[in-house]
């Protein structure tokens, strides 16, 4: 098959993607790296964002470490893969990530609140309320953010004295 037509289907498998349709994606991108594509890390990027919205989250990080492997300063895919390390509940890993993605891209208020998220659970509630605080000075309108902080004052303020 020719680069055209290689690329043809690429845009066809972004499109099943665009359109939720994960695993037929993920099968065309399947098919495409097997037959030699000309850009393989673009492959293991784009297949590895269709398994993580289908709920794959240890092979979505697989073809994350194949992309990282080659560019590893890519903030968006160190998100993505943090995010599905936190699925599996591999929070050190999901940490250096996110870490990562702040020393790259320090504007990244998703980032800052994906840590608080995990410092939250790991019950240090002082880091993760800061983290939390500066999603939201980069963005109002972090979502996570919104939803947590609130929790945490709750929890940090102790039972209310009646």
């Amino acid at each position: 098959m020719d680069s055209r037509k290689k690329w043809a289907l690429f845009d066809k498998a972004k499109t099943f993607a665009d359109s939720e349709k994960y695993d037929d994606a993920i099968d065309l991108l399947d098919r495409l790296l097997m037959d030699d594509f000309p850009e393989p890390m673009v492959i293991f990027s784009r297949r590895g964002y269709a398994k993580y919205k289908s709920g794959q989250y240890a092979s979505a990080v697989e073809d994350f470490d194949e992309f990282v492997a080659i560019r590893p300063k890519a903030p968006n895919v160190l998100f993505v893969r943090a995010l599905c390390k936190e699925y599996l509940e591999d929070f050190d890993g999901a940490i250096k990530d996110y870490e990562d993605v702040i020393s790259i891209a320090p504007e990244t208020d998703d980032a800052y609140s994906g840590l608080a998220y995990i410092y939250e659970y790991r019950d240090d509630l002082v880091k993760a309320k800061a983290l939390y605080e500066k999603a939201l000075e980069l963005n109002p309108e972090n979502p996570r953010s919104l939803r947590r902080l609130p929790v945490l004052g709750q929890w940090h303020s102790g039972p209310s004295e009646e």
